[in-house]
Order: structure tokens, then C-alpha cells, then sequence
């Protein structure tokens, strides 16, 4: 396929990463191996919810919470070898199984619901996820475990007769995750949540997923697809439809070799279980004829995990040399006012500095947290924010201002006057050209960076690629 659409070189990798993946299912040793880690990251789940009688949604008809539990087989390791597995018996009847979720005595968006929260604790919050869920290799059953079932074959007691539980079969087909990629399809869930574009981009980055255009909207718009609400078989059918059409309608409109968004040789070949665990739990929820709102419920898992990295990540106090305020009586005064606003929930975070006639600092004061991920983090004087577009006309106003007065002019180079730093020396640093893969491409791009005018800037028209900075 790459040979004759080079465009589609990326499906090299992804028949790759399924070969390497699909093989290990011929070794019960590894499915040993992957259902005590199972095993282990249903515990977590459990833990993190602060119950021992199971997670819970609420999605009964009442409006009360229906607790339920997951159940995974135990391996008995001194009786499996490379061709043998043995293994607890779960009972239970396949999760598209109507009578048995009557039995149950719950909504199907219950089950759904369930198996959605698994899903979402076993993909982002820990190491290993079950990469095959057809409904073949889910079960349910009617009452939750008060005990670990699985740890004596005997034991059928320890029921409790309320909710229900997940039992999840079929290990050998498991995918993995190192913290870097896992936390990357944090980002993209919790970018897709809040509508996110600049985390999306991040998350992009982070695993290793390269576009050869920039169209952020876009590619919002097509994850979002792929975790779309679940909905009943005809409207999941005609959504799809309707999203197939628009997509070859725009493929037509684009020049051969812009058609597929993704760099051919840098697509990560774990998106590929990822996409294919969701489109699994997708069909589930369309043949069982629900409507669940299938991102709301993998954000707070997400978003717990991206929380409690950003608490590692954010160490120490703010820098000790940071200017102090000089004026203490408006300092105060300005600080009372940002108190008055954060209690009154018109603010999240604030910086003010202020300024005198020379440039010198008066004032340095903050209120309230850093906001999204960084919600339990009170905000620094130091933190940079993302404020997207809002200074732009400050900013070109005072431009167009010291134009007219003679300061500075339109066409006249960044770095000579404006900027310096912006590019310090005549010729490439020789560091950067080594790091790049085409030496001769990357000096010609550093004499056109030299050559970038204010005029250039203004315009949008200096060819400079999107560039945030590193901890924003």
C-alpha cells in the first residue's frame, strides 16, 4: 500500500505494532503475566474510589447509584507454561445479553456506563488495557463481590445481592503503556473534553503523532468523533455515514499528499489500540441500544491522572529573586481587590504588575490558582499563561504607534533593533544544525529567520511555525 500511496506508508506500522502484539497471544505464559496485572489495576480502581463494595454510576432509573465490580480471572502460575493456562472460573453471560441484564436487574446504560469507567481507569490511570473487548470477552453477572472471588475457586460466598459486576476474559491480546504515551492520550481525552487546542497539539507531540498541516478545529473535530456519545445501531450508522461523506468531501478538495494529515512514518503504533479498543466499546453501546455520553465518562479519569502528574511536575516555591513590590500601600490595595474578586468567583487566577514611568516594577501581586490541570496549584508571579490572543492588539497598537513616531520602522529586520535575541548570531549555530536532519535546509531557514521584518510579523505573513513555551 505505502509503495503505491506513499501517503498510507503509516499502515506498515500499524500491521507492525498488531503482528508484535498478536503473536504474544500464542504464549499463555505473557496472558498469565497480563491478568495479574489486571488483577492488580482493578485493586487500584477499587482503592481510588474509597470503597469495598465497588464503584459505582448513576444510572438508574431512580437516580440512585448502582454499584458494581470488576472481576478478572487468577491465574494459577505454578500450573501455566507456554501452551497451558489455567485459570479461575467467572461465571457469568456475555454483557449483549438482554435476558441476563434483566436479570441483573438494571439499565443497559448501566452496564455500558460500567464497562466505559473499566476501560477508562484500566487505558489512563494504569499500565496495562485489554485490547480486545467484543462483548465475547465481557461478561456481567447479577451482584457485586464483597471479596476477592477469583482468589479460591470454592469460594461462591462474599455476594452482595445489589448492582452487579464486569468480568473481563480474554488477556492475551493486552496492550501496555509507558507513563509518557499514557499520559499523552490523557491530554487528547481531556483535550477533547474542554475543547482544548493547544493541549490537543501537546498530546500530539507527546506520542509521537506528527501532522504535516495545521488544522487544530479539524482535529478536534476527529477525536471527538472517536469518542463520541454512544447511540442505538440506525443513528450510530447514519453519524458515521455523515462523517464518511465530509471526509472524502474534503479529501477531494486537497492536492495528492495532503489527503492523509498524518506524517506516514510517524504515526505511534499504540494509537492504533487505542482507536480500536474505543471503536470496540462503541459497538457494544450501539447494539445494546444506548445513550451514554461516552466522553463524560472517561474525563474524570483523565483528568484525575493529569492532576496528579502536574502536582510531581510543579516543585518548589517561586523564584527567590523575583522582584518585590515597592509600593506597599497600593500593593494592598490591589491585593484587596483580587480577594473581593476571587471570593465572588470572578476570577480563577490573577497576576498584576505595575509598572512606573521608567519601567521600573511597583507592584507584584496574584490571586486564586493556575487554573485547569492546575486547579490546586494557588498562582506565582513567575507562571507563564496562556493568554491566546487578547494581547495581540496591545501589542500591535504600541508597534503602529512607535512606527508613526519614528522609533522603529515596518521593514526593517527583528533582530537588529526590536529583538536581538530573536536571532543572536549571522550563521546557524553549528548544535542546531547537528540536530537537524538536513543541514543545508536548516541554514537557509536561519538567514530567512534573520531576514523576518516587523511588517512580517504584523501580517502573519513570517512563516513561523506555532512555538509555546516548555511548562506553560
Amino acid at each position: 500500500i505505502s509503495i503505491l500511496e506513499p501517503e498510507y506508508g503509516f499502515v506498515e506500522i500499524l500491521m507492525k505494532e498488531w503482528t508484535v502484539e498478536a503473536r504474544k497471544e500464542l504464549d499463555f505464559l505473557n496472558e498469565a503475566s497480563n491478568l495479574e496485572s489486571a488483577r492488580a489495576s482493578v485493586k487500584k480502581m477499587v482503592w481510588n474510589q474509597m470503597t469495598s463494595a465497588g464503584i459505582t454510576n448513576t444510572l438508574s432509573e431512580s437516580g440512585n447509584c448502582i454499584p458494581f465490580s470488576v472481576e478478572i480471572p487468577r491465574p494459577f502460575s505454578h500450573l501455566c507454561s507456554r501452551d497451558v493456562l489455567v485459570m479461575s472460573f467467572c461465571e457469568g453471560k456475555r454483557a449483549d445479553d438482554l435476558k441476563q441484564i434483566r436479570t441483573c436487574g438494571i439499565p443497559k446504560e448501566a452496564v455500558v456506563d460500567a464497562i466505559a469507567q473499566t476501560f477508562a481507569h484500566m487505558m489512563y490511570a494504569t499500565e496495562i488495557f485489554n485490547g480486545d473487548p467484543h462483548p465475547g470477552n465481557i461478561f456481567i453477572r447479577p451482584g457485586i463481590s464483597s471479596t476477592e472471588r477469583c482468589d479460591d475457586i470454592s469460594d461462591i460466598d462474599g455476594e452482595n445481592k445489589s448492582g452487579f459486576t464486569v468480568i473481563l476474559l480474554d488477556w492475551g491480546l493486552a496492550k501496555r503503556l509507558p507513563e509518557a504515551k499514557r499520559l499523552a492520550f490523557c491530554q487528547m481525552v481531556f483535550a477533547a473534553s474542554t475543547f482544548d487546542f493547544g493541549l490537543m497539539m501537546d498530546s500530539f507531540e507527546a506520542m509521537g503523532l506528527r501532522l504535516k498541516r495545521e488544522n487544530v478545529a479539524e482535529d478536534m473535530e476527529g477525536v471527538r468523533f472517536l469518542l463520541r456519545d454512544m447511540v442505538p445501531k440506525e443513528l450510530s450508522r447514519k453519524r458515521i455515514s455523515e462523517k464518511m461523506k465530509t471526509d472524502i468531501r474534503r479529501s477531494k478538495q486537497k492536492a495528492r499528499g495532503e489527503r492523509v494529515p498524518v506524517e506516514s512514518k510517524a504515526y505511534p503504533g499504540e494509537f492504533f489500540f487505542f482507536v480500536r479498543t474505543n471503536e470496540l466499546l462503541q459497538g457494544l453501546g450501539s447494539k445494546l441500544g444506548v445513550n451514554v455520553q461516552y466522553l463524560d465518562v472517561l474525563k474524570p479519569y483523565a483528568e484525575n491522572v493529569l492532576l496528579m502528574a502536574e502536582k510531581k511536575r510543579m516543585i518548589g516555591d517561586p523564584s527567590s529573586d523575583l522582584l518585590l513590590s515597592v509600593d506597599k500601600s497600593l500593593e494592598k490595595r490591589i491585593q484587596n481587590i483580587l480577594e473581593e474578586l476571587e471570593e465572588n468567583g470572578n476570577i480563577a487566577g490573577c497576576q498584576i504588575c505595575v509598572l512606573n514611568e521608567t519601567g521600573q516594577p511597583l507592584v507584584q501581586a496574584v490571586a486564586g490558582h493556575m487554573g485547569g490541570l492546575m486547579r490546586k496549584i494557588p498562582m506565582r508571579p513567575d507562571a507563564i499563561i496562556l493568554g491566546h490572543s487578547i494581547t495581540k492588539a496591545i501589542t500591535a497598537t504600541l508597534a503602529h504607534v512607535m512606527v508613526q513616531e519614528g522609533y522603529i520602522s515596518y521593514d526593517e529586520p527583528i533582530c537588529e533593533r526590536i529583538w536581538p535575541k530573536f536571532c543572536p548570531y549571522s550563521e546557524a549555530p553549528d548544535k542546531l544544525v547537528e540536530s537537524m536532519q538536513n543541514a543545508d535546509n536548516t541554514r537557509e531557514k536561519w538567514s530567512w529567520k534573520k531576514s523576518i521584518t516587523l511588517r512580517h510579523i504584523l501580517s502573519h505573513t513570517s512563516g513561523m511555525w506555532s512555538a509555546l513555551p516548555f511548562k506553560l
